[in-house]
Formats: C-alpha cells, structure tokens, sequence
C-alpha cells in the first residue's frame, strides 16, 4: 500500500523454518505472495534481532507477523493485533520469556531509541502449540495461515483504496 512519500506497507514474516509451529509467520507471508494483486513488500527473517531493522524504512509503515506463546486466553491458532507504537508493553508481555519474542522486541526498541521506527508498526501476534523441530503445523495454527493472510490482504486493500480514492468518503 503506498504510504506518502515514504513508500509502501513493508509486510515481514519471522520464524524459523522447520521448527513447527514457529514458521507461521514465514508461511503467512508466502501466502500473501501467492496473492499477486497485493501493494505491499513482503520480506521474510528467521533473526528479526540482527535482521529487521534492516527489513524495513523508517518512512513505511511495518506490519510483522509472528508465533506467540499459546495460553488459556490464547489457545493455538488464534491471533491478535498488537499495534507496537501505542502499547509496546504488549509485545514484552505477550511472551516473556520467549528468546524468540524478545528479539522481535529488542529490534524494535533498538529502532525505537535510534528514532528510526516506523510510523506505523502492527504485529500479528499467532498463538502456536509445538516448536519443536519438524516441518507440519499443528493443525489449529495451519487453519490461522489463510485467515491472517486474508485479514492482511484486506486491510492493505483497504488501506490503499482510501490513499489511492483520495481519503474516506462518507
């Protein structure tokens, strides 16, 4: 979607491939690919603390997606949208003491006290059942993929029809 002129919603996947569960966000962002018609840039990392900051520019808004710990509250395969610049705490505590999140984290606090964050960060946070070693999904996390992929695709679609019709119209 284009942003001003910074650019375009830069989309970015993390995990780790072949580590079960863990690779939903990688494998939301290979279905949003297959979906051609989409205005946004899609990257993917399995290091989002060495390697994100490098993903994005600090003129476009930034949508991450990623595994987090399933609980009570959050059972596998379901998601929520944490919008990282009003409620940063969210993402600290959505998975204490998970390494994983604490990289996305970090990388994002990093970019925050360089000044170089984006304008916009949203963070589609997957609950996930088994990171162990292996290529399947459980299937609760298989069945969020398409449905993540398709809530992205519609809100850049619709995004982009109001900066591309002008704004809202009533």
């Amino acid at each position: 979607m284009t942003a001003g002129p910074g650019g375009t919603t830069r989309v970015v996947g993390c995990g780790r491939w072949f580590r079960r569960d863990d690779q939903v966000g990688l494998l939301v962002v290979r279905a949003l690919q297959e979906m051609s018609a989409l205005p946004a840039g899609m990257a993917m990392t399995e290091a989002p603390g060495s390697e994100l900051t490098d993903l994005f520019d600090v003129r476009d808004p930034l949508i991450l997606v990623d595994a987090a710990a399933s609980d009570t509250r959050r059972p596998p395969g379901s998601w929520q949208v944490i919008d990282y610049l009003e409620s940063p705490e969210r993402l600290r505590s959505r998975d204490a003491g998970d390494t994983h999140t604490l990289s996305v984290d970090s990388a994002l606090e990093l970019a925050r006290a360089l000044g170089v964050t984006p304008p916009r960060v949203l963070i589609y946070a997957i609950a996930v059942a088994d990171v162990g070693q292996g290529n399947e999904l459980t299937p609760a996390v298989a069945e969020a993929v398409p449905r993540v992929a398709a809530a992205i695709a519609a809100r850049l679609t619709a995004e982009e029809a109001v900066i591309g019709g002008g704004g809202a119209h009533a």
